[in-house]
């Protein structure tokens, strides 16, 4: 994206320089311009974008953290509130019967919730 707005940059530089003043030239400098201006709007979105997602990234020294006493804790949950816990952590499970393999996904707002919990309660 950054490479593309300097190109177009450097385009409408070389067109104002080069390109004299015919019709073609202006209206491919306001093309370019758009370009541009609808570039800088995007880039400016996905560095929002970029930051929600660094805000939400999970260390892995945090979730190990998180979980080093998991068995314990699980251990004290009543089977209606283990249930609870699944529900909020688990987002799907699927099975592939020609591997025999198991993948979890997990909600990933539900997990960074528990190491906000448990950074909050250690601080």
């Amino acid at each position: 994206m950054k490479n593309e707005l300097a190109r177009q940059h450097a385009e409408v530089l070389q067109l104002a320089v080069d390109g004299g003043a015919s019709a073609a030239t202006t209206a491919r400098i306001a093309d370019l311009h758009d370009n541009i201006a609808r570039g800088e709007t995007r880039l400016v979105e996905l560095r929002g974008e970029v930051a929600i997602l660094d805000r939400e990234r999970l260390e892995p020294e945090h979730v190990d953290a998180t979980f080093a006493d998991f068995d314990n804790v699980w251990n004290a949950l009543s089977l209606c509130e283990q249930d609870q816990v699944l529900a909020l952590l688990v987002d799907r499970v699927e099975f592939d019967a020609a591997d025999s393999n198991i993948a979890v996904t997990f909600h990933p707002s539900a997990i960074k919730a528990l190491v906000d919990g448990q950074a909050g309660e250690a601080a």
